[in-house]
């Protein structure tokens, strides 16, 4: 999606170099769509072949671990069996946040960045909540692709764990292109059905904003749920995190943890990088017996 977005961007650009005739980018969600889901099922299948090709055994369903060297499986049947392990390894990941409707009415008529990937139309008019990573790039995307964008933000600045030349520089473009940046602002209440239009997004600044489609970006949480985690008495924090010592251990041993489920620094090379390194200190040879990530000084890109 950023590549199309960006395609267009440079379409717009293109008369500033002194390309002629150039038209306005017309976007079509609805054609790009499928081509985009294939080709995102050709890459899965690629992983899945380079794992049998490995030898890595695949065991489809819900696991629970019962011992630091046990996990039941539960089949979609319903089948159950165990599996033995010398090691277990918690890479479960996370999901997106959304508030509920409890804590703010009709949140759940929003959808969250899972969702924008199933929408199968472009939305003409689009709120998106949340500062950090996800909320700047998927405005940024809607906004190249044509989408009137709103983005509502709880301060006065987006990315406000980068640093402040960054935040302060970014705002003011994304504001500039003609993204409506609404700051210091909360939604304190949805109004409208999913799916059907418009919907129309409450601040506690009096505004009403409304919109076709409401996109919630406002962190993620850990898949630690079900696991059997904490009742073996594996520490998770506030967060429901598992919490993690450099070495990726667990607070129990034989219990290890990698990735956003583990909650530092939730990037896929990040994840990649520390599984590499456990392998190298668990089956490799003596030199690699201390072999562990350093979470400092990561770099990082956010597609804005």
């Amino acid at each position: 999606m950023w590549h199309a977005a960006d395609i267009a961007e440079k379409m717009r650009h293109a008369p500033f170099y002194e390309f002629k005739g150039v038209p306005e980018p017309q976007f079509s969600w609805k054609t790009f769509k499928p081509k985009r889901d294939a080709y995102i099922k050709k890459l899965n299948g690629i992983y899945e072949r380079n794992l049998e090709k490995d030898g890595v055994e695949e065991h489809r369903g819900f696991a629970k671990v019962l011992f630091p060297n046990q996990v039941e499986v539960t089949r979609p049947n319903g089948e159950k069996y165990v599996l033995n392990t010398d090691y277990v390894v918690v890479a479960t990941g996370g999901r997106p946040t959304i508030p509920s409707d409890d804590k703010i009415p009709g949140a759940s008529q929003g959808i969250n960045s899972d969702g924008f990937f199933d929408l199968e139309e472009q939305p003409k008019r689009v709120a998106v909540v949340g500062a950090g990573y996800i909320a700047v790039e998927l405005a940024g995307v809607f906004h190249a692709l044509g989408s009137e964008v709103h983005v509502l933000i709880r301060h006065d600045k987006v990315l406000r764990t980068f640093d402040p030349d960054i935040q302060t520089t970014l705002t003011n473009w994304m504001e500039h292109t003609g993204i409506n940046i609404h700051k210091n602002s909360n939604v304190v209440k949805v109004e409208g059905t999913k799916g059907q239009t418009p919907l129309k997004v409450h601040t506690d600044k009096g505004e009403v904003i409304e919109v076709d489609e409401l996109l919630w970006a406002i962190g993620r949480h850990a898949n630690t749920e079900g696991l059997g985690l904490e009742e073996l008495g594996v520490k998770l924090d506030e967060k429901g995190d598992v919490v993690a010592d450099d070495y990726q251990n667990s607070s129990v041993p034989g219990i290890l943890s990698i990735g956003d489920v583990q909650g530092r620094v939730l990037l896929t090379p990040v994840a990649i990088a520390a599984g590499r390194r456990l392998s190298n200190r668990l089956f490799g040879p003596p030199k690699f017996k201390d072999d562990k990530l350093s979470y400092e000084n990561i770099p990082t890109v956010v597609f804005s």
